[in-house]
Order: structure tokens, then C-alpha cells, then sequence
């Protein structure tokens, strides 16, 4: 009687415990999905916000030196001064 009354106790706690691990899974799945709509919503809006060029010079390298197609450009100090 008293290994039956264990085994039972002992299925039951296993149960209780697959339960909890089902809940806990469900809601890291649901933060997971909130996680994942805020991060689409924040890039859709992204998307749709008008270029002003304020803040993007597609034309100036990382080290604010002016370039056309990555060649960075050079300047002919001699014609800046011409005095002739």
C-alpha cells in the first residue's frame, strides 16, 4: 500500500512538474513573439520614415573624406592658389 501511495505522489509531482515546464515554455514563446513584433514594427517604421539626408551621406567614408565609389578623392593643392 505505502509504494503505491509513492508511486502515486510520485506521478502526480511528475505531472505537476511537465505542466510547469509546458507554462514556462508557452511563456517564453509569447515573450519571444512580443520580442519579434516590437523589433518588425520598430523596422517598419524605420522603412517608412522619410530620407532627409540629414544623417546619411552616401558619399563620405567612415572618415568623413569625400569618395566616389570608395575612391577617396584627391585634391590638386597647386590650382587653390593659382596667383598668375
Amino acid at each position: 500500500m505505502e509504494s503505491e501511495r509513492v508511486a502515486a505522489e510520485k506521478e502526480v509531482q511528475e505531472n505537476q512538474d511537465r505542466l510547469k515546464k509546458l507554462e514556462l515554455d508557452r511563456l517564453d514563446i509569447e515573450a519571444a513573439e512580443r520580442e519579434l513584433e516590437m523589433r518588425k514594427r520598430m523596422l517598419h517604421d524605420a522603412e517608412k520614415e522619410p530620407d532627409h539626408g540629414d544623417n546619411v551621406d552616401d558619399n563620405v567614408d567612415d572618415d568623413m573624406s569625400m569618395s566616389v565609389s570608395g575612391v577617396p578623392m584627391v585634391c590638386d593643392y597647386s590650382t587653390l592658389f593659382d596667383t598668375h
